[in-house]
């Protein structure tokens, strides 16, 4: 399974853990066309999350911010862990071992804030790719 929770719910962050498919990159794109116009994003920007990498725009961090927004990463400028938990252990499917580091990499990225909702995204989708970096949520065993 490809990891597209992980990208979805950070927005490039939580990047997906496994290479995207293009079947995933499309859907994400579509996920993607609400905020993108709400946020003037270009479809640079877009491309830029479906190829896992970060957005240097002003509106390419807020399209971040509108799909975390979306999916409950955040509400109302508060980052949702029990959300952002939940998501990462739809994302893991079956395996338990990183289900049980859900939890741990949700609250290791409570902390990120910025006074600007599209840099506060952009730190918690950095964030949340670290993280399963780090806790090689990005291997299959």
């Amino acid at each position: 399974m490809k990891f597209l929770p992980f990208f979805l719910i950070g927005f490039a962050g939580l990047l997906a853990v496994n290479a995207m498919s293009d079947e995933n990159k499309e859907m994400l794109k579509s996920f993607a066309e609400d905020c993108k116009k709400t946020e003037n994003a270009s479809d640079a920007d877009v491309e830029l999350m479906a190829n896992e990498q970060f957005p240097d725009s002003k509106e390419g961090k807020c399209l971040i911010a509108c799909m975390q927004e979306q999916f409950g990463v955040t509400k109302d400028g508060v980052y949702q862990t029990e959300n952002v938990k939940a998501l990462i252990e739809m994302g893991v499917g079956e395996d338990e071992a990183k289900k049980s580091q859900a939890g741990p990499m949700a609250e290791a990225c409570a902390n990120q804030d910025d006074p600007d909702r599209c840099e506060k995204g952009l730190k918690i989708s950095k964030c949340l790719a670290e993280e399963g970096k780090n806790r090689k949520m990005d291997k299959k065993d």
